[in-house]
């Protein structure tokens, strides 16, 4: 199981390198995956730690998304 003390190393190592508070809970879950060699299910407990771990420190609506149509016309 990740430890919180895991997720807030990778954190500031990832705000360091300058990644998007949005990408952050991905990269984590990426890099436990490569730390362990193992693959992990986005509805695992590992992964379920990680974004709440993340949706609890970030910014208020950052782990928001919008339809796609949404997104598609603001990337526009």
């Amino acid at each position: 199981m990740v430890s919180e003390d895991r997720v807030a190393n990778l954190n500031k190592e990832f705000r360091d390198a300058c990644v998007d508070q949005r990408r952050r809970p991905w990269e984590a879950i990426r890099c436990y995956s490569e730390e362990f060699n193992t693959s992990v299910d986005i509805s695992s407990d590992v992964a379920k730690v990680i974004f709440k771990w993340f949706e609890e420190h970030s910014k208020t609506g950052v782990h928001q998304v919008g339809s796609q149509y949404e997104a598609g016309y603001l990337r526009h």
